[in-house]
């Protein structure tokens, strides 16, 4: 139940923060709720893991990349929304990925 909490809080902050600042320290509140969703539903799969890690290292640019493709065109006024939702969830998967990393390194210290 707590992972599935945290893992709807997560997106639903992520949403929140794109259109308001109304949630203080939200940048920390995401990485909390990352690191909640991936100790209580920890990823197994190596592919999984690697895409994880991944996305949280490229959602941020990937967004400002996709603002900045939307500029020139119609959807100019939407451009800074997609940039801050995709920033928004890449710091909540930086959450998944540090307590993955940790979990990982846990499991291969018990196996040593």
């Amino acid at each position: 139940m707590l992972g599935k909490v945290a893992t709807l809080g997560l997106v639903g902050v992520a949403l929140i923060a794109t259109f308001t600042a109304a949630i203080p320290m939200t940048g920390t509140l995401l990485v909390v709720l990352g690191l909640v969703w991936a100790f209580t539903k920890p990823i197994e799969d190596v592919g999984t893991r690697t895409a994880v890690y991944v996305l949280a290292a490229s959602l941020g640019g990937t967004g400002s990349a996709a603002a900045a493709a939307m500029g020139d065109g119609p959807l100019a006024a939407l451009g800074p929304y997609v940039e801050g939702l995709m920033g928004n969830v890449g710091t909540g998967l930086a959450g998944v990925a540090v307590m993955t990393v940790i979990l990982q390194l846990v499991n291969a210290a018990k196996n040593a």
